[in-house]
């Protein structure tokens, strides 16, 4: 599990999530709060990281289609939450051997 917004670029999280799993293995994000909770909540204690680090919906499903995972499930009601299986091994995904850019 991990926190997204602690990262700077999603593609190296989505990258490695699909490296080190397993085809069929579970990728989880987990937040206590929304993610327009999480930014409401940012703006009243005047935090800006000076970049947008909460991902929207179309963002997301974006990762998770070029990392190809499957069985998708974004939540965003009472607190948020990701969950996406592994569809492939790693060598079917085009570009694999690609590390994003600053890793």
């Amino acid at each position: 599990m991990c926190v997204l917004v602690h990262f700077e670029n999603l593609n190296i999280v989505f990258f490695n999530a699909c490296r080190h799993l397993k085809a069929g293995g579970t990728f989880e994000i987990v937040n206590s709060k929304t993610r327009n909770g999480l930014k409401h909540h940012r703006k009243s204690m005047d935090y800006n990281l000076g970049r947008n680090d909460i991902p929207n919906d179309d963002s997301l499903h974006e990762l998770l289609e070029k990392y190809e995972f499957k069985d998708c499930i974004v939540m965003d009601e009472i607190f948020s939450i990701l969950v996406a299986k592994k569809a492939t091994t790693p060598n079917k995904i085009q570009g694999y051997n690609y590390l994003p850019n600053n890793y």
